[in-house]
């Protein structure tokens, strides 16, 4: 494509609402560039190919009682996309998804493989959020932290109460987040706390009923108060 001049896009999930990766001539998937390459239990570091999706590094990483310390809700974008577009999650102490890779693989404009270790240098920064300007990013390397599980916590709280008291609870756990509904006094705050991981107590099947409990029932009750 370099020698042709061609214009060449590369694209994830396809998650983003924005058109950042509509191809003008031609378009690169690294739908199956997926799954770990290395891991390094000493240094607890994770090298994983670009298109590998999110919802598969978790379970990949508890084999080995590592983990990302922090991600977003979502969780069905690939690494190399939700790193290249400022993806992040919740907690006044954690930082984004790209702040936890340490180095990076990427295929640039003249089809050369680059590799970059976290630095200081400008072009270590501009890989924090670098929407495929500077190539393809084929693979990453994670700085993964010691496996540990959230316990989750979901409330309908009152507007004024909790507006008023944000900083508090921000500081008092991991993650806090708000949804509110317009015209409403009420709103629905999720918190999150750090806790031992523990085996898997109730069977998948249960758990599944719980998950579709939680997002439907309880949501669409919501909607009536």
């Amino acid at each position: 494509m370099y020698e042709k001049k061609g214009v060449v896009r590369s694209v994830g999930a396809a998650h983003s609402f924005s058109p950042v990766a509509k191809p003008e001539q031609h378009l690169v998937s690294l739908h199956h560039m997926r799954g770990l390459l290395d891991v390094d239990a000493v240094t607890q570091q994770a090298t994983f190919w670009g298109g590998t999706y999110l919802h598969e590094v978790g379970p990949i990483l508890a084999r080995y009682n590592l983990a990302l310390e922090n991600m977003g809700d979502i969780a069905e974008q690939t690494i190399a996309g939700a790193i290249s577009t400022g993806t992040h999650g919740t907690g006044l102490k954690l930082t984004s998804l790209s702040n936890q890779v340490v180095k990076w693989g990427f295929i640039d404009g003249q089809g050369k493989l680059q590799e970059v270790t976290r630095s200081s240098d400008a072009l270590s920064q501009s890989l924090h959020l670098s929407l495929g300007l500077l190539g393809v990013i084929v693979y990453v390397t994670f700085q993964a932290v010691p496996l540990y599980a959230l316990q989750y916590v979901s409330r309908h709280v009152d507007v004024a109460d909790t507006l008023k008291n944000a900083h508090l609870i921000t500081q008092a756990h991991r993650h806090a987040e708000w949804f509110y509904f317009l015209g409403q006094m009420k709103m629905q705050l999720k918190t999150m706390r750090q806790v031992e991981p523990s085996n898997q107590s109730k069977p998948y099947i249960q758990h599944q009923i719980d998950q579709i409990y939680r997002k439907y029932i309880i949501s669409s009750a919501l909607y009536d108060l």
